[in-house]
């Protein structure tokens, strides 16, 4: 088994995201919220997305097998955001059906020319498994700058997304509320605010920079989230004893 050292944040965002999967459709469920809903399908579509990228280097080298699954991956992630986006605008602008239309065609063609970037870089330039002298592996793959730049649009959501928490933290009267919404708020920041300035940065800084970034969010977004899901559990148990 090879574990690409370059992209452990894939393995560890499966589990994250798994945790925000959760707790959308089980708080959509609960409260009949679309809003959680479509966040949980995002997540869902996330996590598609992560395993097809994830998996497969772990068991084969072979470069045409790695390199359709790196192109397939994409498309999960543009499609994984083209529902963040549809979240964004069903929380700006709720009652404007022709707002919500324009933001999902408009995305849709973005995807589109993502997916020509994706397809035309990755075929031009194979995704390969190296092994490093310390024994380790990292998984190579092109990205070229108009994918970059696509990219970016993509996870200004998550940008916009934050934003909408940090001014959700500021309404609700519960601290614990508050410190769980702003503390996903600097997760999303950190993953979106990374890919959103990338096209500028380019590959300057090193993979390993790139990765802690990503881990950083991850994990921040994940602790939020988890405690979340754990203090609502407690608090159920509680209101059950009494």
């Amino acid at each position: 088994m090879h574990v690409p050292i370059n992209v452990a944040h894939w393995y560890i965002g499966i589990f994250i995201v798994l945790l925000i999967a959760v707790r959308s459709f089980v708080v959509a469920k609960r409260n009949h919220n679309s809003l959680n809903n479509i966040l949980g399908i995002a997540s869902f579509t996330f996590i598609l997305c992560l395993l097809v990228y994830g998996i497969p280097p772990l068991f084969t080298t072979n470069s045409e097998i790695l390199t359709k699954t790196i192109i397939i991956g994409d498309f999960l992630q543009f499609m994984a955001l083209f529902w963040v986006w549809v979240a964004v605008s069903h929380i700006y602008a709720p009652n404007s059906n022709i707002v919500k239309y324009i933001i999902i065609i408009a995305d849709l063609m973005i995807i589109a020319i993502g997916m020509i970037f994706s397809i035309s870089s990755n075929l031009l330039n194979p995704v390969t498994m190296t092994q490093l002298p310390s024994g380790e592996w990292s998984l190579n793959f092109a990205f070229s700058l108009g994918y970059q730049i696509i990219t970016a649009i993509q996870y200004l959501s998550l940008i916009i997304l934050a934003s909408r928490f940090i001014l959700d933290g500021v309404r609700v009267k519960s601290g614990l509320q508050r410190t769980r919404l702003w503390g996903t708020a600097i997760g999303f920041y950190l993953i979106g605010g990374f890919y959103a300035i990338r096209p500028i940065i380019g590959n300057e800084s090193s993979s390993d920079v790139q990765n802690q970034i990503l881990i950083i969010g991850l994990v921040i977004t994940g602790i939020m989230v988890g405690a979340t899901i754990l203090l609502k559990y407690i608090q159920n148990n509680r209101e059950q004893l009494k």
